[in-house]
């Protein structure tokens, strides 16, 4: 295990948290001896897309929440030992059994945090958000502003719902070294 910081940005590539995380160290794990699975069930972005082009037709709500924690809320299936944290006092010769799931497991990515509602009325959207913040704690993040990396913009009064990738493809140019190249911005 160890500490990685974090900095979350939005959609324009602005601070929005400051995060220290306990990750375990997932890539020392054995297919079939510390995991089974590690499919994420995570909607493909052409329906994630036909969903917001279905509340854009129909004029309907659109809210974003997030799972807090959702990968440490998680069980595990097998039993999963770790070292401890550089810095941690254990016992010599001692490790720690992990009892619930951690950052940088394989098997972490099985459990989504981020969820788009889409519905009819603001008492659809509320009721099911509800629904959901009874069972998990979550973020209430409102109308959509921001999914997955992608800013989302709806103009109820023209039926449209826009979604810029711009901050996106900047921070894959700057990945790759390429801080010369010009992103265009998408015509209205």
């Amino acid at each position: 295990m160890h500490w990685v910081l974090k900095i979350k940005m939005d959609a324009n590539l602005i601070p929005m948290k400051y995060k220290a995380r306990l990750v375990a160290q997932g890539f020392m794990q054995r297919e079939g001896i510390d995991y089974t699975e590690i499919f994420a069930p995570v909607a493909p972005i052409q329906s994630i897309r036909g969903v917001l082009a279905i509340a854009a037709m129909r004029d309907w709500e659109v809210d974003s929440i997030d799972v807090k924690q959702a990968y440490l809320n998680s069980s595990l299936h097998h039993d999963v030992y770790l070292k401890p944290p550089i810095g941690t006092k254990v016992l010599p010769g001692k490790v720690l059994k992990l009892m619930k799931g951690l950052y940088s497991l394989k098997q972490s990515g099985l459990y989504v945090d981020d969820m788009l509602i889409a519905l009819p009325s603001r008492k659809e959207v509320d009721h099911t958000k509800a629904e959901i913040m009874s069972k998990w704690e979550t973020e209430d993040n409102g109308l959509v502003k921001e999914f997955l990396g992608i800013k989302i913009t709806q103009d109820r009064g023209q039926g449209k719902i826009s979604l810029n990738l711009t901050a996106y493809i900047k921070s894959m140019c700057m990945a790759s070294g390429d801080t010369s190249a010009e992103v265009p911005e998408p015509n209205e």
